[in-house]
């Protein structure tokens, strides 16, 4: 009799344990993210000793609307993709500039991690922000899309334009597709 009300407990912790991580890991996650952010923007104000600043991260976007504040890294590998936003490699290294099109690649869909999840809720005036170290750039949402992951055609430079294309696959069928958040640079975004 006391052998199966054990067993019943610990099968009940371990309900508990499999709904609360989730919960749990994504809350800490969050949290992690927040001081990788909070160190680049502020480490250089702060004179943080440069082993307190992630040296991986370059930049960070914010996404107001979606209440998004992540570092972002150089390259798409998965380990990049697993801890932030990769910048997928161009000619230019770096973001912002005319004649330029940078892509953002963000995981989406990931049950502690919410990266690019949400970038088709973003319409057109939207505005997204990237924090260099030097300074901040603003885009405003142009397009948002749904494409084939043939049609590159939508991710090339456009002669005059400075963009930036947030990149992330659907939650089904992201073998095929791929959905696409284009932002143009603007000067004096409205608050």
């Amino acid at each position: 009799m006391k052998y199966k009300k054990t067993l019943m407990l610990a099968i009940f912790l371990v309900g508990i344990c499999l709904v609360l991580y989730p919960i749990v890991s994504k809350r800490y996650y969050e949290a992690h993210l927040n001081d990788v952010v909070e160190s680049f923007n502020g480490g250089f104000e702060k004179d943080l000793p440069k082993s307190a600043i992630d040296a991986d991260v370059f930049a960070t976007i914010e996404i107001p609307k979606l209440n998004l504040h992540l570092p972002i890294y150089y390259g798409a590998s998965n380990d990049i993709l697993a801890k932030g936003i990769g910048l997928i490699e161009n000619p230019q290294e770096s973001i912002g500039g005319m004649n330029t099109h940078s892509v953002l690649a963000g995981h989406s869909g990931m049950a502690s991690k919410e990266f690019f999840t949400n970038i088709h809720k973003l319409d057109s005036g939207d505005i997204f922000k990237i924090n260099r170290l030097d300074e901040q750039l603003n885009y405003r949402v142009i397009d948002n899309r749904k494409i084939k992951v043939t049609e590159t055609e939508y991710l090339k430079v456009q002669k005059g334009r400075d963009l930036v294309t947030l990149l992330t696959c659907p939650p089904f069928d992201s073998k095929n597709y791929r959905i696409i958040v284009i932002g143009e640079r603007v000067n004096n975004p409205p608050d």
